[in-house]
């Protein structure tokens, strides 16, 4: 019975020896799994953040395009107005266009040039009020007449000509009302 319980001894320290090792083995390929998975986890995140990204380029890609083709017909759409101005500037031309062609270059310049003479006559107004401010900032405040031509001190004021600086009574400056202790003549602008 001795010699069977030091068998059976020796057969459960070998069977433990064993589970250890298979326990080792096991933890082991546990931490490879481990490791694997992780790896297609993050393979499968940068899978996502790739395809995600894809997407967002063809959408870039499409609009690009789409602008592209916008910008293309635009182009041709001022070759053929240029080509039109041109057929009108040089007249010799007009002979290659069509008549439906020629009736809308008619149709356009005849709308263009009323915008055109509404904007001249518009900006000549506008020269013309301006010119008039100008003048009449220069012109003398007493007698509205001649060019200011007399600097008051010590306010600095230019505002009246050399004719009306000496029928001032009393002599103060007929801007600000400061009494003048000497005036410079003769300021040009």
């Amino acid at each position: 019975m001795a010699s069977r319980a030091a068998g059976l001894e020796g057969k459960n320290d070998r069977l433990q020896h064993e589970n250890g090792v298979l326990r080792e083995q096991l933890e082991t390929h546990n931490g490879i799994m481990a490791k694997d998975w992780e790896q297609t986890l993050a393979f499968e995140e940068r899978l996502r953040r790739e395809m995600a990204g894809n997407a967002k380029l063809s959408a870039e890609a499409a609009e690009l395009r789409s602008v592209a083709d916008q910008n293309a017909e635009e182009a041709e759409a001022l070759r053929l107005d240029s080509r039109r101005w041109q057929a009108l500037l040089s007249g010799e031309a007009l002979s290659s266009f069509r008549s439906s062609e020629i009736d809308h270059i008619l149709e356009v310049a005849l709308a263009g040039a009323s915008r055109l003479r509404a904007e001249a006559s518009s900006r000549r107004q506008t020269l013309k009020l301006r010119l008039a401010s100008e003048l009449e900032q220069r012109l003398c405040v007493v007698c509205r007449d001649r060019q200011k031509t007399v600097l008051f001190q010590p306010c600095m004021h230019v505002c009246v000509c050399e004719g009306c600086r000496g029928r001032l009574r009393p002599y103060r400056c007929p801007i600000c009302q400061e009494p003048v202790r000497e005036h410079c003549a003769r300021v040009h602008f």
